[in-house]
């Protein structure tokens, strides 16, 4: 089963030329990242840069997750598509 996914050509270029140094391809680290990504291995995280500092609303439901409330926790990348789909 073939996925196409977008890149924007200069990021592609790069990811070729290092991936070149591993002999691999683009499309091997691809998949390389996202079973990764779907075992729990890696993970993404957001930051929030100074100049876009949160409002009331936004800090106090930071301060919440913080300490663990109101949090919806998953066991796996299927149950999340679950969770958000319904």
């Amino acid at each position: 089963m073939n996925t196409t996914i977008s890149i924007p050509k200069t990021t592609k270029a790069k990811a070729q030329k290092v991936a070149k140094k591993y002999d691999m391809t683009v499309s091997a680290v691809a998949k390389m990242l996202l079973n990764d990504f779907a075992s729990g291995r890696i993970q993404i995280t957001t930051f929030i840069s100074p100049e876009k500092t949160p409002n009331t609303q936004t800090t106090q439901v930071f301060a919440e997750t913080d300490r663990g409330n109101d949090l919806n926790k998953v066991n796996n990348s299927a149950e999340l598509t679950q969770k958000i789909s319904h």
